[in-house]
C-alpha cells in the first residue's frame, strides 16, 4: 500500500489540495492506519494556527440553528425552532421524568404491603428457617422427607383409583 507522506497531509490540513485529491486521501485514511496517524500528527502541527473560538456556546447555537433551517428546508413539515425542541427536550414527557418513578414504585410499595405479600413472604423465611435449625435434621434429609410423603400420597391415590 503507498502511503501519503506528511507533507501531502500538511497540505490537506491547510486545505490547499484540489477537491478530487481531498477525497482520495478521505477515502485512503478510512483504510490505513499510518496515514491516518500522520493526518493526526499533521493536525497537531497546524493546531496553533487555527483561530481560536470565543464563544463556543454561540456558535454551537448558529450551527444548530442553520441544521434546524436545513432540516425544515428539507422536510417542511418541521416547523418547530432549534429552541422549542430544545425546550421540549428539557421537559420531556411526563413518564419520563424521576418523580413519576418514584410515585409508582410508592404506590405499588403500598399495594404489596396492603395486600400482605410481604408478611406471607417473611413467614416462608421463618419456616424454612426453623426448620432449618432443628437438631439432626439436615436439609438434604428434610427435602427427601417431603418428597418420600408425595410420592406415597400419589401411589395410595393411583390404588383409591383402580
Amino acid at each position: 500500500m503507498n502511503h501519503i507522506p506528511y507533507e501531502k497531509w500538511l497540505l490537506y490540513v491547510k486545505d490547499e489540495l484540489p477537491r478530487g485529491m481531498k477525497n482520495e486521501y478521505e477515502d485512503h485514511m478510512y483504510e490505513c492506519d499510518h496515514c491516518m496517524a500522520l493526518y493526526m500528527k499533521a493536525v497537531e502541527a497546524w493546531e496553533d494556527d487555527f483561530p481560536a473560538i470565543r464563544d463556543g456556546a454561540a456558535i454551537t447555537n448558529s450551527i444548530m440553528d442553520e441544521i434546524m433551517q436545513i432540516s425544515t428546508v428539507i422536510s417542511p413539515a418541521k416547523e418547530e425552532g432549534y429552541s422549542q425542541q430544545k425546550d421540549k427536550i428539557k421537559t420531556g414527557a411526563f413518564h419520563q421524568k424521576p418523580i413519576f418513578h418514584y410515585v409508582v414504585a410508592a404506590a405499588m410499595t403500598l399495594l404489596l404491603m396492603s395486600s400482605g405479600i410481604f408478611q406471607t413472604i417473611s413467614s416462608y423465611v421463618n419456616q424454612f428457617e426453623q426448620s432449618a435449625q432443628q437438631p439432626n435434621t439436615s436439609f438434604t434429609k428434610h427435602i427427601m422427607n417431603k418428597t418420600v410423603s408425595i410420592v406415597d400420597r400419589v401411589e395410595n391415590e393411583s390404588k383409591e383409583e383402580k
